[in-house]
């Protein structure tokens, strides 16, 4: 079992979408390599901390509960594909209760959770809004894919068509900003460089300071409103 107090800074739940779309080709080589580059350079940011690793589609499955291992994560990215996910489907809402389930199990200190998409269904926002109200998690989101979109390739079949006409899928960059500013987080695209870890403040370090502020803040709002209570007494 890991030792809390040699894990500085947050815990990060990685929640990853392997529906078909993030295998669209509006960005190179296409948007799930993209993303699972991107995994990479989070975990060597992240060195020492905890982290863990979930995927969905129509349902969500752990790949790697939280660990300071990058390369046991690391390792699992290779295999991650659509193809490998027993029903296709958008079911975010299932992952980020499997990833709230890890950080209330095992995170030692302050825990969040970061989800990897192109796009949440709007009827499973509610239910993901639900699951994190309490404020305790709050979710970042990274935009993969461009507004223009893409076509979603078939092994050796061309293109997914809707009645003989080649469907474009669009990443929805508007609503995953919504969805993270409604549970206490960011949002940001998905970028070569890191200009999306430093925005979402990725590093364990840098969140744990804004950790610290967010509970002081809180600290300070209980004690005015203590205050304003006994002043009307």
């Amino acid at each position: 079992a890991p030792t809390p107090l040699k894990h500085p800074g947050d815990s990060l739940v990685i929640v990853l979408d392997l529906s078909l779309s993030m295998l669209a080709t509006d960005v190179e080589p296409d948007r799930l390599t993209q993303a699972k580059r991107k995994i990479r350079d989070i975990l060597d940011a992240r060195a020492g901390s905890l982290n863990a690793l979930v995927v969905y589609a129509a349902d969500s499955h752990v790949v790697t509960p939280l660990t300071d291992d990058a390369r046991t994560i690391e390792a699992m990215l290779a295999v991650l594909d659509p193809v490998i996910m027993p029903a296709q489907g958008n079911r975010a809402d299932l992952a980020v209760a499997q990833a709230r389930a890890l950080l209330a199990q095992g995170a030692p200190g302050p825990g969040r959770i970061l989800l990897i998409s192109d796009g949440v269904d709007e009827r499973y926002r509610a239910a993901i809004h639900d699951q994190l109200q309490d404020g305790r998690y709050p979710l970042d989101t990274q935009v993969v894919g461009t507004e223009q979109g893409g076509p979603i390739p078939l092994a050796k079949r061309g293109f997914i068509r809707d009645n003989g006409n080649i469907v474009m899928t669009r990443a929805d960059a508007p609503g995953l900003a919504r969805l993270a500013r409604d549970n206490g987080g960011h949002s940001h695209a998905l970028t070569l460089d890191d200009g999306d870890i430093q925005a979402l403040a990725l590093r364990a370090a840098e969140r744990l300071v804004d950790h610290d502020a967010r509970v002081g803040q809180r600290a300070a709002l209980a004690l005015g409103a203590r205050a304003e209570q006994e002043g009307a007494h």
